[in-house]
């Protein structure tokens, strides 16, 4: 039952992970697409690169590790930990990618 748990709980992770990307990007659409001045927009970018930063990336990074901690799936090993961890870098790395539109045909 927990193994169940713990596939439920990582798809939401991996969707949560694809909506904050997603947000971020178009909260920066918002701000580029804005009235405000480009000093403004720069800052406004800033901002939201490092709200993005501090956020999405260590929550996409650890949660995975985390709720195997939380939940007991299994004993903790090295190669579970670094398993994990390389997961949430993935997870990540696809979020990104698939919405910038990484390894789509340009022509």
């Amino acid at each position: 039952m927990v193994i169940s748990w713990f596939v439920v709980i990582i798809l939401a992770y991996i969707l949560a992970c694809y909506l904050g990307v997603r947000f971020y990007f178009y909260m920066v659409f918002l701000v580029q697409n804005s009235f405000a001045g480009p000093v403004i927009k720069i800052i406004y970018s800033y901002l939201l690169f490092a709200l993005f930063v501090l956020l999405e990336v260590p929550f996409a990074i650890f949660f995975p590790l985390w709720v195997f901690d939380k939940l007991g799936v299994a004993e903790p090993a090295q190669t579970i930990t670094v398993s994990l961890i390389i997961f949430g870098c993935v997870v990540l790395a696809v979020s990104i990618g698939s919405f910038k539109g990484w390894g789509s045909s340009s022509s």
